[in-house]
């Protein structure tokens, strides 16, 4: 049966009919779009770009590549179409500076910064749409003025606190939802919507990683999704700027020291590198307490995957707390503003 919302639930000191009925209205936002303002954006009409018929295309195979992966996990589709993504300006997102998406299960609907490629605009959409097909649920809360308020509780992975003050397994949500994400946009290569940019994007990375080791070549290719090349900004510093520079180091000619650089590669990245390596390793972690009960660390993943789709983190918690001691899951959890921390801190188990 297919579902007309992300909700699956409400929690908090309400009625059931008043959660029944809240259930019912995020339907109701979820069909209507009739949206003003927005978390990432501010003014939603002088933000929002009009969509590309090759956007709206994308919009629709992201759709059910997400629906396929609910599937998997035993879910019934969730049919998101183009008018709850909501594209906006560069020059008008407010959003974090490392930020190019959000998912606001309020509001029934994602945002995104304006792309820099078709590409781009594919990975930005599946892993924002992907957050926005996981497991939610909403809680019902007094504010200082005893008025009744709804945030969120459950998004995938991420849990807020009770007493709404604290998310913990964010890391853990964006790294499962990147990894994932990855691994369909890698996937991709030969589809007509990215198959032109996917190809210059090799070109370009095989030009850009002469200068490296093979080593260090192979992971920087396994990171980019999208990238070409520029001329090097510092080929546009004028010869007056160069001879200035020159002259402050003690240098006579500044075209010696100063050449054409060539060009440079400009790339897109896949996001949250340091709460994959986290998840990674806590992945491997598991595997060598386990391994008579796992056969490889795909099958590790795949209880975190189930758990950020079907709303279950149960067998999450178990399966870390039995391998590591009573604990240890929520302290992972309360590391989530210190990545590097976390990471230290699973490495140490």
């Amino acid at each position: 049966m297919e579902k007309f919302s992300s909700i699956d639930r409400i929690v908090g000191k309400a009625p059931e009919d008043a959660k029944k009925r809240i259930l019912n209205k995020m339907e109701d936002v979820f069909k209507k779009q009739d949206l003003e303002n927005l978390p990432y954006v501010g003014n939603l009409k002088d933000s929002e770009k009009e969509k590309t018929t090759e956007e709206i295309q994308i919009l629709d195979f992201v759709n059910q590549a997400t629906n396929g992966i609910r599937r998997k996990y035993g879910l019934s589709d969730l049919n998101v179409l183009a008018k709850n993504a909501h594209v906006i300006l560069k020059e008008k997102w407010i959003g974090g500076s490392g930020e190019s998406g959000g998912n606001i299960p309020g509001q029934q609907c994602f945002v995104m910064k304006e792309c820099s490629s078709k590409t781009d605009f594919m990975h930005t959409s599946f892993h924002e749409m992907l957050h926005f097909k996981s497991y939610t649920s909403l809680q019902v809360m007094e504010d200082d003025k005893n008025n009744l308020e709804l945030t969120n509780y459950r998004v995938g992975l991420t849990t807020t606190t009770r007493d709404g003050e604290r998310l913990l397994f964010s890391n853990l949500n964006e790294a499962v939802t990147e990894k994932i994400t990855k691994r369909f946009l890698k996937a991709q290569e030969k589809n007509p919507l990215i198959e032109k940019e996917a190809e210059a994007t090799k070109e370009a990375l095989k030009e850009h990683v002469k200068s490296y080791d093979n080593l260090t070549g192979a992971a920087i290719s396994d990171e980019v999704y999208y990238g070409k090349l520029e001329d090097c900004k510092f080929n546009k510093v004028n010869k007056k700027k160069k001879e200035e520079m020159a002259k402050a180091v003690g240098l006579d000619e500044a075209e010696e020291y100063f050449p054409d650089f060539g060009k440079e590669f400009k790339g897109e990245f896949f996001s949250y590198k340091k709460e994959r390596q986290m998840l990674d390793k806590l992945i491997e972690k598991i595997l060598e307490k386990n391994l008579n009960k796992f056969k490889d660390s795909e099958e590790v993943f795949e209880i975190f995957a189930k758990g950020m789709m079907t709303g279950n983190i149960l067998p999450i918690g178990k399966l870390i707390e039995r391998s590591f001691g009573s604990g240890t899951f929520r302290k992972i959890g309360e590391l989530d503003e210190d990545a590097e921390a976390q990471y230290d801190f699973v490495n140490s188990l």
